[in-house]
């Protein structure tokens, strides 16, 4: 954990998971590593609003987010692609132009518009 903290053991206070990614992961001693997988699947579940643990479905997490990593070193541990592994869902298939989900980013407001309200 240190690693992701960006300093040594005694001084790791803080880690800014957003800018995580796999390689990060897997350069963690196994005890990290598998301490920061649970908390990522308590983070998805959470925001999910998913108050169950599922035992079954945490090991396949781990081995799942385990194989993306060796795959992909430059996947980031906060993102649509880990959450879909952390929550056992399809990978939603984003196609160019494509917007994303509702609740799945920031969405854009169409322009406001200019000049005087059309008349009623």
């Amino acid at each position: 954990m240190a690693m992701l903290a960006g300093g040594s053991p005694a001084q790791a206070q803080v880690a800014d998971l957003l800018r995580a990614r796999c390689a990060d992961l897997l350069e963690l001693r196994h005890n990290d590593r598998g301490q920061l997988i649970v908390w990522l699947h308590g983070y998805y579940a959470g925001a999910a609003q998913r108050a169950v643990i599922d035992r079954a479905k945490l090991e396949a997490a781990v081995t799942a987010i385990e194989q993306a990593c060796e795959k992909d070193r430059a996947l980031p541990l906060i993102g649509m692609e880990a959450r879909a592994i952390f929550l056992g869902e399809p990978l939603p298939q984003m196609q160019p132009g494509a917007s994303l989900p509702s609740g799945a980013g920031s969405a854009t407001a169409p322009p406001p518009r200019s000049g005087p309200a059309p008349a009623r």
